[in-house]
């Protein structure tokens, strides 16, 4: 019974504390999005061993708009993280501000959970760990507490070899990169 009390209370506070996009006019989330993947190449490290990333990454914006904090869940790998701080001037942060301005939202904290699946032809395929899914929301040991504003998750998935896109179509190439990019195929030579 105390289980199912805590549970609840939980869930309570989360729906009380997190605001969901809503109405918000998604193209700029969308632009933000497709930076993101464009700008971001998964790590070769990470790949290799079939190792996907399950993370939430947390911002906020000073009042000019700029990226003012930027971290990530205890889920995240190091050199994914990285990777994203080392190219946060190249992604389109300002679109996600733009966004919140216009509905008044851009003082709070900002959540966008983020996903890489990866594949090696018929070798291996990532799976998620309960790990990962459990410090999706820890961020220096500590969980989450007090108002943000989630985003939906973003999504890649890289791999080398056979790759499938989501629509199905199989694609195949020895030593090649592919990223899936919302609904576009993207390839490199390795």
């Amino acid at each position: 019974m105390k289980k199912i009390y805590s549970l609840l209370l939980c869930i309570c506070l989360i729906l009380t504390h997190v605001f969901a996009q809503g109405s918000i006019n998604s193209d700029k989330y969308s632009k933000f999005e497709r930076s993101f993947l464009s700008v971001i190449k998964y790590s070769d490290q990470l790949l290799d061993r079939c190792i996907p990333t399950l993370t939430t990454m947390k911002l906020k914006f000073n009042e000019q708009g700029e990226l003012d904090s930027l971290s990530f869940s205890d889920s995240a790998f190091p050199q994914f993280a990285d990777e994203v701080i080392a190219k946060k001037d190249q992604i389109d942060f300002r679109s996600l501000f733009e966004e919140l301005h216009s509905v008044g939202k851009q003082d709070l904290w900002i959540l966008v959970p983020i996903q890489f699946d990866t594949k090696i032809g018929g070798r291996c395929e990532s799976a998620i760990r309960p790990y990962d899914l459990e410090h999706s929301t820890i961020f220096l040991g500590k969980p989450l507490i007090g108002k943000y504003y989630l985003y939906k998750k973003i999504y890649g998935k890289v791999g080398i070899g056979i790759m499938y896109t989501s629509i199905g179509r199989q694609m195949e190439a020895a030593n090649t990169t592919c990223k899936i990019e919302v609904a576009n195929l993207i390839c490199r030579l390795s």
